[in-house]
């Protein structure tokens, strides 16, 4: 339990084994050093669940930002649990593609959540 203002709140909710933790790191910056920097800070600071969206138009640099944690050790994949809000839908028949997409411009093989 995290406690915050006296007030006790749980660490994980438990939508699945492991449960999910109730805290999140966003990434709405565009800006290369600040983002990389904020993402590593995050993830030492024991951050593990990352909300990614499509509204931020920085989804290469987000995954250029993931793939440094996790080929530099500091994080492996399988312990983070990324997100991605999708605002941009107009079509739900290229919805399987547009995830694809997603994917690829961060270089990365699955989200968590969508």
């Amino acid at each position: 339990y995290y406690i915050t203002n006296n007030l006790r709140m749980p660490q994980h909710m438990e939508l699945f084994n492991p449960g999910c933790p109730l805290v999140a790191l966003g990434t709405s910056s565009n800006h290369e050093e600040k983002l990389c920097e904020v993402l590593k800070f995050g993830v030492q600071c024991g951050f593990r669940v990352i909300n990614l969206s499509d509204e931020h138009d920085n989804s290469k640099l987000v995954g250029m930002s993931l793939r440094s944690l996790i080929t530099g050790g500091f994080v492996a994949r399988q312990d983070l649990f990324l997100s991605l809000k999708m605002t941009r839908i107009h079509d739900v028949r290229q919805l399987s593609k547009d995830i694809s997409e997603h994917l690829a411009s961060r270089s990365l093989s699955y989200f968590d959540l969508l």
